[in-house]
Order: C-alpha cells, then sequence, then structure tokens
C-alpha cells in the first residue's frame, strides 16, 4: 500500500492519529480504494484473502492496520468461511499483537465481526478472546475517561463481541464455566 505525501507526514508527526484518519466513516464513502474491494472478482477471492493475511504481517503499524480493515470487509463478504479458517488461530494471534499496539474501534469492530460469524467455531478461542477483549477493554475506557469518544466506542465493541463469543459458546459449559 502506498502513502500519498500528505499522510506519510502525517504518519511520521502522529501515528496514533494517521490510523485514526484512516477510519474515518465520512472519508470511506468517497474512498477510492473502498471501491475498488468492493469489486473484487470471485475467482480472485482468495488470492487477494491471503494477500491481506499476509499484510497483517507487514513491520509497518499504518500497513496492518490497513489490511485489518482489508480483512473485515473480506470477512463480510464471505459466503463460506473454508478459507479463513485454517488461519484463524495464526489471525487471531496477530489480530491482539496489533491491539496492544494501537487503540482503534475498527479493529474490536473487526474482531466482533469474526466472532459474529464463526460462532461455535470460536469456542476453542473463547477464553483467550474473552482475557484480551477484557483487557482490550479497559485500555478503551481509560482512553475514554481522557475525553477519547472513540475509546468510548471501542470499549462499547468489546463488550458486544464478548457478549457474542458467551452467547455462542453458552450450549457449551465445559467451556463457558470457565469464562
Amino acid at each position: 500500500m502506498r502513502l500519498s505525501d500528505n499522510d506519510q507526514k502525517l504518519w511520521e508527526e502522529d501515528p496514533h492519529e494517521y490510523v485514526r484518519k484512516g477510519y474515518d466513516i465520512i472519508e470511506d464513502l468517497y474512498s477510492t480504494r473502498i471501491a475498488a474491494m468492493d469489486n473484487v472478482n470471485p475467482n480472485s477471492f482468495c488470492k487477494a484473502l491471503h494477500s491481506v493475511v499476509t499484510g497483517m504481517c507487514d513491520p509497518g503499524l499504518h500497513v496492518r492496520v490497513e489490511f485489518v480493515f482489508a480483512l473485515r470487509l473480506f470477512v463480510e463478504a464471505c459466503k463460506y468461511l473454508n478459507e479463513i479458517q485454517p488461519i484463524l488461530p495464526q489471525l487471531l494471534d496477530d489480530f491482539f499483537k496489533l491491539m496492544n499496539e494501537v487503540e482503534n474501534e475498527d479493529l474490536v469492530f473487526t474482531l466482533e465481526i469474526i466472532v459474529d460469524k464463526f460462532g461455535e467455531e470460536m469456542a476453542p478461542y473463547a477464553l483467550g478472546l474473552c482475557q484480551n477483549l477484557a483487557a482490550a477493554f479497559w485500555k478503551c475506557i481509560n482512553m475514554a475517561e481522557e475525553g477519547d469518544d472513540l475509546g468510548a466506542l471501542a470499549a462499547v465493541g468489546c463488550l458486544r463481541a464478548i457478549s457474542i463469543i458467551l452467547e455462542s459458546v453458552s450450549r457449551l459449559p465445559h467451556i463457558f464455566i470457565h469464562i
């Protein structure tokens, strides 16, 4: 992914603001990046998905966050989760590493969508997910107490994701009791 000169300057001055700017809903309405992602050829879906997953390992923070956003679009569009399922453990691990580096409500929202799509299949990861989401929740609450409205939104997203996990494993008492 290539940065414009203005984006590069913002990235160098304040990488966290760059990440937040990248997730402005109004800006997304006019984004050529979003339009391109909406028109991915179904035959290229798997190849593009693997590129997105590979991009999540990029050394650049802004690149990894961009690829998480792209991943959300893929998961939302995905009718069959067969392509994502085998890489889910590594994907979740990379996801939480990124959440530890930057607080962003879109990261939480993407995780919420993944949890919702996979439902009971998330059971093996439920305890770790809830622990990580609880830690993210407290970080977001601290941000919100400092006057950051996005922190409050992210905290709500953490709670929604935990709720989805609890609902999906509620019929599995051997897991539910540990959470």
